[in-house]
């Protein structure tokens, strides 16, 4: 008796998605492909990395290509009974847009940049919020199961470290710099004092002293 083959349920060529999910498992797979180098040169201590770089290793990872892969995930098991996707324009714009930003917030941690992180985190939480808010609006349509349910805990996981990291980075960097014009303006106070003393005077009162 003739044993069918078992049908592989994860078939992306039969996904009404396809291209979506070949550009974000493309993406995810670069970004592995950095933490792995890192990895690789950190283990064998061929040089001693600085500490943007391994932030940049522990980001690619979890803002990385991880989320890169839970997005595709997501595309895969909540766009599924779609002969012709609805909004397909919308969700091709949003996976183009995670492709690309998630790369380059991952870079900006490289760069040891707190204004860039700062400016690539707030579209990489837009990236976020707009895929869970069609997985929201298609779990309506579905029968959901325990994938769909880690992936709607994975999203939300997503969102909530997303506002706390762009919140915390943000507020870093104004700090920063708030600290950086204090320190400008006490430099230039005391060079002027510096230039007073050097010609022997002092900057006088503007209240005019009265005859006696």
């Amino acid at each position: 008796m003739d044993q069918q083959a078992p049908v592989n349920p994860w078939k992306t060529q039969d996904s009404p998605w396809r291209w979506e999910l070949h550009l974000l498992l493309l993406s995810a797979m670069i970004v592995f492909v950095l933490t792995v180098v890192i990895g690789i040169v950190n283990g064998q201590q061929v040089v001693k990395l600085s500490q943007r770089v391994i932030l940049t290793h522990v980001h690619a990872g979890t803002l990385g290509w991880i989320t890169l892969s839970v997005f595709a995930i997501a595309l895969y098991l909540f766009g599924e009974d779609t002969t012709i996707p609805a909004k397909s324009m919308y969700l091709r714009v949003l996976s183009i847009v995670a492709a690309v930003t998630l790369p380059i917030y991952v870079l900006a941690f490289l760069s040891g940049n707190l204004i860039a992180r700062a400016v690539f985190g707030i579209p990489t939480l837009l990236v976020f919020l707009g895929f869970f808010g069609w997985i929201i609006a298609r779990s309506g349509k579905l029968r959901l199961g325990i994938p769909h349910l880690a992936i709607l805990a994975a999203m939300l996981a997503l969102i909530i470290g997303g506002v706390f990291g762009v919140h915390r980075v943000g507020r870093r960097g104004g700090v920063r710099n708030s600290g950086r014009r204090r320190d400008a303006r006490r430099r230039h106070r005391r060079r002027v004092r510096l230039e007073w003393r050097r010609i022997g005077s002092r900057p006088r009162s503007r209240r005019a002293t009265a005859p006696g």
